[in-house]
């Protein structure tokens, strides 16, 4: 099946990789949070174990040394 836009070639210059990154970095402020989400933010607060991720990340990589 041809292409529609045929056989050119998009050649991706450093100027444009920079835009990219620029876009990618900006920071988005949150202009208006309605109660029900600040609700939501605040019971998803809860801390956790870096030890126990980082165990768990150990079984996952090593497959328990089963392997």
């Amino acid at each position: 099946m041809p292409s529609i836009v045929g056989n050119t070639e998009i050649v991706w210059t450093q100027d444009m990789e920079n835009r990219r990154l620029a876009l990618l970095m900006e920071v988005k402020q949150v202009e208006k949070v309605t109660p029900a989400v600040k609700k939501i933010i605040e019971e998803k607060k809860v801390g956790f174990d870096i030890h126990k991720l980082a165990n768990a990340v150990a079984i996952a990589e090593t497959g328990n040394c089963k392997y």
